[in-house]
């Protein structure tokens, strides 16, 4: 993948391929600013150890601030918004918070996990943005399901999925648009 865009400086293959940072960076953008013992909470299955270590490498990533007049400090994230070539450069897509949002989420919904485990991050995008359009009132589900080359269960299920994933992001994407 190739990142091209308006911060192309910043490499956003790590939240792509890392659901652990993918995890600790959408938690830090819904929450924040948050303060460690909270995100603690938030990703309880993670350990202090390693959301400290993941909030440090986000902070030099500069997708997270850090506010060190604070005690404990707080953490805010930075919203990702690029564009990505896919690997065959056939396509491109867009990474906002709420894309980064759903790979995080195949950490803790099985349904996303195993689409993950069967199709491209590609073709993440695709069913992400054929959700939209169902969300949009643009199309039905078994629409989306048949855009993006699915049997309707199972994109009737992937949209379902992200319209969760969607719903908890509304407020905290500034580029995610529903109108």
């Amino acid at each position: 993948m190739t990142n091209t865009g308006e911060d192309s400086d910043v490499p956003v293959h790590d939240l792509l391929r890392d659901t652990q940072k993918a995890r600790v960076y959408t938690a830090v953008l819904v929450e924040g600013p948050i303060k460690i013992d909270e995100l603690n909470e938030q990703i309880d299955d993670l350990d202090e150890t390693t959301i400290n270590q993941t909030l440090s490498h986000l902070i030099n990533t500069e997708y997270l601030t850090v506010d060190d007049s604070t005690e404990p400090y707080e953490y805010t994230a930075i919203p990702v918004h690029t564009q990505i070539f896919s690997d065959d450069g056939a396509a491109t897509f867009e990474v906002t918070p709420t894309f980064v949002a759903l790979v995080s989420a195949s950490a803790v919904r099985d349904d996303l996990e195993v689409f993950l485990e069967r199709h491209t991050i590609g073709e993440l995008a695709q069913a992400y943005e054929a959700t939209l359009d169902y969300l949009q009132g643009r199309a039905t589900r078994r629409m989306v399901a048949e855009e993006i080359g699915l049997a309707p269960y199972e994109g009737i299920t992937i949209t379902q999925e992200m319209e969760a994933v969607i719903d908890q992001l509304h407020d905290s994407d500034p580029y995610l648009d529903l109108e």
